[in-house]
C-alpha cells in the first residue's frame, strides 16, 4: 500500500477493497516517510548487501505509517 509521492495507489480506495472483500492477511507498507532524526531500521551490514542504497525509513517513519493504516482500517470498521 502506497499513499501519494510515488504515483503509487489511493490507499483508501485499497484498503476498502480489501476490507469488502473480507481480506485476513498481512500488509506490508510500501514506503515510509523520511523524518529528521529518525534512526534507520536495517542494520548496516544489511545496507552494504542490498542492491538499495536509499534509505529505508527510521522507527518513527514506519511507526507513523502502521498508525496511519491503522486509522485508515479502523474508520472502514466503524471504530472510533
Amino acid at each position: 500500500v502506497d499513499e501519494g509521492n510515488y504515483g503509487g495507489d489511493d490507499a483508501w480506495a485499497v484498503l476498502a477493497a480489501l476490507h469488502e472483500t473480507g481480506f485476513d492477511g498481512v500488509m506490508i507498507p510500501g514506503h515510509v516517510p523520511q523524518m529528521e532524526g529518525d534512526e534507520e531500521w536495517r542494520p548496516e551490514a544489511s545496507f552494504q548487501k542490498t542492491p538499495y542504497k536509499h534509505p529505508m525509513g527510521g522507527y518513527r517513519a514506519r511507526a507513523f505509517t502502521i498508525g496511519y493504516l491503522n486509522g485508515m482500517l479502523r474508520a472502514l470498521r466503524g471504530k472510533p
